[in-house]
C-alpha cells in the first residue's frame, strides 16, 4: 500500500511540474542578423532571447500579424550611452512600434553581450492578470500551438525604425 501511495505521489508531482520547451531561430542565421528564442513553460514563463547587439528585436505572442493589443517582449538596441537598454513588456497599437506596458512583468535573470550579440534570460508569471499580457495557462497545462511574430531593426534617436523584411511569423508547437 505504501509503495502505491508513493508511486501516486511521484506521478502527480511529475505531472504538476511538467516542463514544455520550444526553441526557434528567426532571420538569416548565416550572419548575425537573426533572433533566437527558447520558451519554457513550467511554474512560470521562461524566455531566452538573443539577437544582434546593434538592433532592436521583439517577439509577439498569440498572433500572426501586427495588430492592436498583441503582447510583445521588446529588446532595445545596445548603445554606448546611459539609457535603459533592458528588455520590456509592451503592447502593439497596430502597424507601429510597440508601446511600453504600464505594468512590467518580464524580469531579467541574466544578460550577456558576446561577439556582437546580446542575450537575455527573462521570467514572468504564466498569467499576470494584465489584459495586455498573453495568458500562458492553457499552453502550460496542455501544450499545443502558439502563433508568434518576430521582428528586428535599427534605431534612430532611441526610437525603433521600420524593420523592413526583417520580420516574420511562426507557429511554435509544444
Amino acid at each position: 500500500m505504501r509503495s502505491i501511495i508513493f508511486a501516486l505521489i511521484v506521478l502527480c508531482s511529475a505531472r504538476i511540474s511538467a516542463q514544455r520547451t520550444v526553441r526557434q531561430n528567426f532571420g538569416d542565421t548565416l550572419t548575425k542578423q537573426w533572433v533566437g528564442i527558447q520558451l519554457t513553460l513550467v511554474d512560470s514563463v521562461y524566455l531566452k532571447i538573443e539577437g544582434p547587439a546593434n538592433a532592436w528585436f521583439a517577439l509577439g505572442f498569440n498572433t500572426q500579424r501586427m495588430q492592436r493589443g498583441v503582447d510583445v517582449c521588446m529588446v532595445p538596441a545596445w548603445k554606448e550611452a546611459f539609457s535603459d537598454l533592458r528588455p520590456y513588456d509592451a503592447v502593439l497599437t497596430g502597424y507601429a512600434p510597440p508601446n511600453r506596458d504600464a505594468l512590467q512583468h518580464w524580469r531579467i535573470q541574466s544578460e550577456e553581450m558576446k561577439d556582437g550579440r546580446r542575450s537575455f534570460e527573462l521570467v514572468r508569471a504564466i498569467t499576470t492578470g494584465d489584459e495586455e499580457d498573453f495568458d500562458f495557462t492553457e499552453l502550460t497545462k496542455n501544450g499545443g500551438p502558439l502563433n508568434v511574430i518576430w521582428a528586428m531593426g535599427t534605431e534612430k534617436s532611441n526610437k525603433a525604425e521600420y524593420h523592413g523584411n526583417q520580420k516574420g511569423k511562426k507557429i511554435l508547437e509544444w
